[in-house]
């Protein structure tokens, strides 16, 4: 199976179900808002335009985690939707234990591919300075790699279903080269999206809030599905 077809299937998958994409958006959604309200256009000014803060502001950092506690409730409700068939009535359902393994999931996949291509930088820049632009240019696309490798330990978690690293990793042994290139097509995707809310904010910072809001959670989804499709098809083996 080609990335491709991952990838269409991953599009189609949101777009086919968009109303119920919503409805299991709806924490993250309304904690959109009360980001936006509490926070104001300003917190989200920083992401649009590029410009960084000096300061960490309390509020922010505990609005950011609410945000990010949202979304993994979203991917998760997102996860067990297109393959439990888990409909949201009205929320979707709140899987505590899910959610936490979830992100102890997320978090062993980026540090063991993080601190590997780390320690390779740090070395490459003492010895040969010149090369690590090089090195950074080969290394991010073979960490996308190694992620899709790992990436049903993260559905796995959402389903509450038992997964090695080493199953993980052979279970998609099939479709590694297929999900690199779904996953350039998500980033592309991901960036045109990001660039026209950001464009539009540029213009009209009320209405282009707006859109890098919209811009995120479709980002967001896109990832989301094309991970789910990673899973059924390397996994259980389904067809698309």
């Amino acid at each position: 199976m080609s990335g491709v077809q991952i990838f269409q299937h991953a599009l189609r998958m949101l777009t086919g179900n968009l109303g119920e994409a919503i409805k299991v958006s709806i924490p993250l959604i309304a904690t959109l808002l009360i980001v936006w309200i509490v926070g104001g256009e300003e917190f989200f000014a920083a992401d649009a335009t590029g410009t960084e803060e000096t300061s960490v502001n309390p509020i922010e950092l505990l609005l950011s985690l609410v945000w990010a506690m949202a979304g993994l409730w979203t991917i998760v409700a997102w996860h067990r939707f297109v393959l439990l068939e888990e409909y949201p009535n009205p929320l979707p359902a709140f899987h505590g234990g899910r959610i936490v393994s979830y992100f102890l999931n997320s978090l062993m996949i980026t540090i063991l591919i993080a601190v590997p291509f780390g320690i390779a930088l740090a070395i490459v820049g003492m010895l040969v300075p010149v090369l690590i632009v090089f090195v950074m240019i080969f290394a991010l696309p073979v960490a996308v790699w190694a992620f899709y490798r790992l990436s049903p330990l993260l559905v796995a978690a959402a389903l509450g279903e038992k997964m090695t690293l080493s199953e993980a990793w052979e279970s998609t042994k099939e479709v590694s080269k297929s999900a690199v290139v779904a996953a350039i097509l998500t980033f592309l995707v991901g960036a045109a999206l990001q660039l026209a809310g950001v464009l539009v904010f540029a213009v009209v910072p009320f209405v282009g809030i707006f859109g890098v809001l919209a811009a995120n959670w479709a980002t967001s989804m896109v990832f989301a599905s094309l991970v789910t499709t990673i899973y059924g098809v390397a996994v259980e083996k389904r067809n698309v």
